[in-house]
């Protein structure tokens, strides 16, 4: 049975893996390996999860009874917006409505804090997830190209789902 849960402090290493594990699953042949370690070791430190969660993020682990298969993040970034920080589920969850529900629970708070649309950003040639949000609803609204540091250029398509 899938499960979601706000994370502790000491859940922290548990996204780390998680994060670890489907990263270097998902994004070679779209981001190098080099891109990869960067991201993981600056988007997942410790302190940027604790600053996250201080500075109003939630986190949430998505379990299968009891075990960790996923992650998520979210915030409101204005009165009307909710923003998806980051999805992640393990592969052999893909496919069994683990995603959607998880953004189910993501529109339901966004919509009880009166927000009128959730947006992400997601990685162009990452088809897998582009075409997940499209049959969720989401529509492009544009592309989005970003300087993330030490080289690497995020390459993003900035989408929303009207609540």
């Amino acid at each position: 049975m899938i499960s979601f849960r706000i994370i502790s402090e000491q859940d922290i290493p548990v996204v780390q893996h998680l994060a670890d594990e489907i990263w270097r699953k998902t994004f070679p042949g779209i981001i190098s390996d080099e891109q990869i370690a960067f991201m993981l070791g600056k988007m997942y430190g410790t302190e940027t999860i604790k600053a996250e969660m201080k500075d109003g993020f939630t986190w949430k682990l998505i379990e299968d009874d009891g075990t960790p298969v996923g992650y998520y993040s979210f915030s409101m970034i204005n009165p009307r917006q909710c923003k998806l920080h980051k999805i992640y589920i393990r592969h052999e969850f893909h496919g069994r409505r683990v995603g959607r529900t998880a953004i189910e629970d993501v529109a339901a708070y966004a919509r009880a804090q009166k927000a009128s649309e959730l947006i992400l950003f997601v990685n162009r040639g990452n088809t897998g997830a582009l075409n997940a949000y499209v049959a969720w609803g989401f529509k492009i609204l544009g592309e989005v190209d970003t300087d993330f540091g030490n080289g690497f250029m995020l390459n993003d398509y900035r989408m929303g789902l009207k609540l």
